[in-house]
């Protein structure tokens, strides 16, 4: 185990260096913000229908006992599904052109 740092051919200031723990890297990714942007999307849009699932699940628990009340959480649900969609295409295709 003494042997390791000659046999490598580290000087004595990068012997220093490891034992201070002062060794580090950089690994640079060119694509990673457009990979970041591209996951925060899916995920918005996962959590979206998460949030319409839950409202409609919801809605038809209570058409039962209150119709109005459940009748009113369908409509919001079908008027945030058609936004969602919209707003989706629309930034799809700006995305596309850019």
């Amino acid at each position: 185990m003494t042997c390791w740092p000659r046999c490598l051919g580290v000087s004595t200031s990068s012997r220093s260096a490891f034992a201070t723990n002062d060794i580090g890297a950089h690994v640079d990714i060119p694509q990673l913000p457009a990979l970041i942007v591209a996951l925060q999307k899916v995920a918005n849009r996962i959590f979206s229908g998460l949030v319409l699932a839950g409202l409609l699940v919801a809605s038809s628990q209570l058409l039962p006992y209150w119709p109005t009340l459940g009748m009113i959480g369908f409509v919001i649900a079908a008027v945030l599904a058609v936004y969602i969609v919209v707003t989706i295409m629309i930034s799809d295709r700006r995305a596309v052109r850019h």
